[in-house]
């Protein structure tokens, strides 16, 4: 598979990088969903709402939301605010870190319409079909970053678009909402982006999963992703080529097969941060043929 034009060397650090670096949240989610749309034909979305949010012990919203809306208006902000407690979809994505979800995942969206939370939030701006996806903020246990892209009314998200796919595209955003919120420097975003460049989904997931849960389960990655373990051992070869570009050699073990495994969990350690489950616990929105 060939990798999004979004993981190409250009994209992240001409563009992507030199957007996030500017620091500027209202410009960079108004940048990150039209890029998406420009550049994958097959995700359309009308918004983008990205936030961050602080739990308490019971995993409910504790303070303010620090938040960035592309494509509506900013009352959505004060609006989901108020009515965030009737919220039964967000809470789900922070249980599940790096896992993208549908809301007709759980239930139809005629079932969604009558909920609260869609007659006091959404109906009145709009945000009909919605994707979910939440990430840790490093180093803090009760931290959130949301991103919750949506669609008006209509057919929604084409079934062609599946989760695994969602999270590929996503994740170089989520790398540089990390800087705009100054939890990394400029120097190491760039470090991870240039480590992302040429990237393809089925890499990407082999890597998360070497990152966030070892090599170990490469039998049932080869399984879920319908590939050899060979397959994923090439991965691992061409991951290891690129670190050798990018990283000093002192930061890099020798060229036997466990070290190239260690160097992989190494240097994408970051991956953890973003990390989605192998075996997937939340329910899959049925694709249609």
């Amino acid at each position: 598979m060939r990798p999004s034009r979004l993981y190409s060397r250009s994209f992240l650090l001409d563009h992507l990088y030199r957007a996030a670096i500017r620091r500027n949240k209202d410009d960079f989610v108004l940048f990150q969903i039209d890029q998406i749309n420009q550049n994958i034909p097959k995700f359309q979305s009308d918004f983008l709402t990205v936030n961050i949010l602080h739990l308490n012990a019971n995993m409910m919203p504790d303070g303010e939301i620090t938040s960035a809306v592309a494509h509506n208006s900013q009352k959505s902000i004060e609006s989901y605010q108020r009515f965030m407690i009737h919220d039964e979809f967000t809470p789900i994505s922070f249980l599940h870190t790096g896992t993208a979800m549908f809301n007709t995942a759980f239930r139809p969206i005629e079932e969604w319409l009558l909920q609260p939370i869609y007659k006091q939030h959404c109906t009145p701006f709009d945000f009909h079909w919605v994707i979910g996806l939440s990430y840790r903020f490093p180093h803090h246990k009760t931290t959130f970053l949301a991103f919750h892209y949506l669609q008006a009314k209509g057919e929604g998200f084409t079934h062609s678009l599946d989760e695994e796919f969602i999270e590929y595209v996503s994740y170089p955003f989520y790398l540089a909402w990390l800087h705009i919120y100054g939890a990394i420097c400029a120097d190491t975003l760039h470090q991870w982006l240039s480590l992302c460049a040429g990237m393809t989904l089925p890499r990407f997931l082999v890597i998360r999963t070497i990152a966030g849960q070892g090599i170990a389960h490469a039998n049932t990655l080869g399984n879920t992703l319908n590939i050899t373990t060979k397959t994923i051992y090439r991965h691992i070869e061409n991951a290891q080529e690129t670190i050798l570009s990018q990283l000093p050699q002192s930061q890099i073990d020798g060229d036997h097969n466990a070290s190239r495994i260690l160097n992989i969990a190494k240097a994408y350690s970051f991956f953890e941060f973003g990390s989605g489950q192998l075996i997937r616990k939340l329910p899959r929105r049925v694709l249609k043929g």
